[in-house]
């Protein structure tokens, strides 16, 4: 947008969040190459925030949430011990083609030419503690790996003594009875 979108922009956003107090924005570069070191300053601003939460959960901007179903999911993920938790992709194909947007430099540390599992990037959740944990990396000591900030950040999470619980609930396509988070992204899944 231009200068004058842009400040159009910012003028709505301070309005919204003096009516009604529901932003919290993070200090962070918006664009898709730069999502795991803003997805990392969220955790860090947001652990540091006056919000008591118990946990963080991360969606992507096409995924609708059901927030009156998040409290009691949030509460059974604290009874489960739960410290990660989403959709489990199970490791994609690595790419590598050096001339493809998603190439993977590091797969040769890999075993096999497939990631392991990590929750995807739609719709995930960390606890408190690991949230805690991962926001006070620092971004250059975070492998930003080929497959993105949910890759990342499934990577970061294979470090930490966290209990990982699988939750479909927040990845459904079409609103059912138990939906939490529903997106188009999971079609036929």
């Amino acid at each position: 947008p231009g200068d004058s979108d842009a400040a159009a922009i910012e003028a709505a956003l301070a309005e919204e969040a003096a009516t009604h107090g529901d932003l919290f924005r993070v200090g962070a570069v918006e664009s898709y190459d730069s999502l795991l070191l803003k997805v990392l300053a969220f955790f860090r601003e947001a652990v540091a925030s006056s919000v008591d939460a118990s946990f963080y959960l991360k969606t992507d901007d096409d995924v609708f949430v059901r927030p009156d179903r998040v409290p009691a999911a949030v509460a059974q993920w604290d009874a489960d011990g739960a410290g990660y938790t989403g959709c489990m992709f199970l490791g994609g194909e690595m790419i590598a083609d050096r001339a493809s947007p998603f190439y993977e430099p590091h797969g040769p540390l890999f075993s096999g030419s497939r990631y392991f599992g990590y929750m995807s990037g739609g719709f995930y959740g960390l606890s408190a503690q690991a949230a805690a944990w991962l926001g006070a990396k620092q971004p250059d000591t975070v492998r930003l790996m080929g497959c993105g900030e949910d890759c990342s950040v499934g990577l970061q999470m294979l470090a930490l003594p966290v209990r990982v619980v699988e939750d479909w609930r927040v990845c459904t396509y079409g609103c059912r009875p138990t939906s939490i988070g529903e997106s188009g992204e999971w079609v036929g899944r």
